[in-house]
């Protein structure tokens, strides 16, 4: 393992334990909505941090592993049902950003808890 890719698998890391760590206790106190809001943009950013630099070791070593489990298939049946559902929607702009009043419920919130489980997977579980 050369020096790049064990810095960008710490990096990854510790964005990773910041998901579990920080957004649960993140707000900005000069925003409107200043506790849901925040936690989501906080979890797409670390998400989308750990994941890139997760990939970027992958490539940078050459090697790509991926951890397997049974929920794997499932939850991609599910994701794909949910964009062929928001596809589908009246309202497409709700359907994929959800609610803005509420941004759980909706196609891109959706998809970073889909890739936050499979950064738990490959990235906590490595790491024993």
């Amino acid at each position: 393992m050369n020096k790049f890719s064990k810095i960008l698998l710490r990096v990854s890391r510790i964005s990773y334990y910041l998901i579990l760590l920080a957004v649960p206790v993140f707000f900005l106190p000069f925003t409107s909505e200043y506790l849901e809001f925040n936690k989501q943009y906080a979890l797409y950013a670390l998400v989308l941090v750990s994941l890139l630099s997760w990939i970027g070791a992958s490539v940078t070593e050459k090697k790509f592993e991926f951890r397997r489990t049974p929920l794997d298939l499932p939850l991609l049946v599910l994701w794909a049902l949910y964009l062929a559902s928001s596809l589908a929607s009246k309202d497409r702009h709700m359907s994929f950003l959800g609610n803005p009043e509420n941004l759980n419920n909706g196609f891109l919130p959706f998809s970073f808890y889909i890739l936050f489980y499979f950064l738990t997977t490959n990235i906590a579980i490595s790491a024993e």
